[in-house]
This record gives structure tokens, sequence and C-alpha cells, in this order.
């Protein structure tokens, strides 16, 4: 079955590509002040840029602030740039074009949905049930005609 998709709704996109933006960015921007506090710290240390009686907190404090706030940064600046302002005019764009030329084609196929649900229980077989044997120790008595009931209770006490 083919399908033409002729309209996406632009605040859906946005909502996902914001989200997704954000973390990209928080995470591109921990890695780049990872980066930099690294590299200020060796550089600096023996760059010749600083006497070996200098301090080095200065410049190790820098890397630090790097490492909180250029998350922050990236993190803002690709969710509110690409995952709003970028992304929105991408959608309306694709929606004025799709309007003209049709839209995006898709196929798709049609499945059998298996349940998850477990198949029903397979009922039992009836046990094999022998008929009771009288005792060998104490014999029928011969009285019983088919007519009558027994003298004695399933329990096996005498009546």
């Amino acid at each position: 079955m083919k399908y033409y998709v002729r309209r996406i709704s632009v605040w859906s996109v946005v909502k996902i590509t914001f989200l997704l933006n954000g973390i990209f960015g928080a995470l591109i921007g921990l890695f780049i002040g990872f980066i930099l506090l690294i590299f200020s710290a060796v550089f600096t240390r023996f760059g010749g840029y600083m006497p070996p009686q200098a301090d080095i907190l200065p410049t190790f404090a820098g890397g630090v602030l790097s490492v909180i706030f250029l998350p922050v940064f990236y993190g803002f600046m690709l969710a509110i740039v690409n995952g709003i302002i970028i992304t929105a005019i991408v959608v309306w764009l694709y929606n004025i074009l799709a309007g003209a030329l049709g839209g995006v084609e898709v196929e798709l196929e049609a499945t059998k949905i298996q349940s998850s649900a477990p198949p029903p229980p397979k009922p039992k077989p009836a046990p094999d049930v022998k008929p009771v044997q009288p005792s060998p120790t104490r014999p029928e008595p011969e009285d019983n005609n088919p007519g009558e009931p027994p003298k004695r209770s399933e329990g096996g006490v005498d009546v």
C-alpha cells in the first residue's frame, strides 16, 4: 500500500528536535569542556607560558568553568537555533512544497500482529481410574443383590 505524507505538524517535530538538540549540544559541550580543561592545564604548565614557581590554579579554574559553561551554552544554542528555528523553517517549507508537488511517497506493508498473551492452557487429560478391587483379606459378602445398595460405605467401614 502506498501513502503520501502531505503535511507535517510543525509543533510535533519542533518538540522532538528541541529535546534531541539540547541533549546532543550538552554532550558536545561537555566533551569540548574536558578537552579544554586538559589542554589548558598541560600547555600552560609545560608550554613555557608560566614560570615554574607560578600557580596553576587560575588556569585549572578556567578549564573547570569551561566544563560547566560550555555544555549549557552548546545545549542552549543547538536547542534554540537548530531545534526550533531551523526545524520550523524546514517543516514549513516541506508543507508548502508537499502541497505543490504531492509529498513524500511511503510504502507500507501489512503484517500479522502476534499477541503477547500466552496461549490458553490445554485441558488436562482425565486420570486413569481403575475400579476398586475387593480386599483379598476380607471377602465380599455373598448376599449383595444387584438392586440393593451395598452394605459397606465408600470409606470401607461396615454398615
